[in-house]
């Protein structure tokens, strides 16, 4: 069965290469000079007045009292912390 298809496939190839010639034959060949392999890439730098995010706003203070409340914890539980919060992180809302 499978070689059938295949024979079909060649057939049906052969005649429309016939058909439609070698106009659709396409070859690429790039309209630009090959620069030299070792300069450097220009780097493009912003003007340091363009900020595109604007200015940041300050922290609320519930973040700012969080902080607070974790620095005063001893440190055998501000290490439960990150994987814990980590595992939070990982599900959906």
């Amino acid at each position: 069965m499978k070689l059938t298809m295949v024979a079909r496939s060649l057939r049906v190839h052969s005649t429309l290469t016939k058909i439609i010639g070698l106009s659709q034959v396409r070859f690429f060949q790039p309209d630009f000079t090959t620069r030299d392999p070792n300069s450097k890439p220009k780097i493009h730098k912003y003007p340091p007045f363009y900020d595109p995010y604007g200015p940041k706003p300050s922290p609320s203070d519930k973040i700012i009292e969080l902080a607070e409340r974790i620095v005063t914890l001893p440190p055998n539980e501000r290490c439960q912390i990150g994987p814990t919060l980590s595992e939070r992180l990982r599900h959906p809302k």
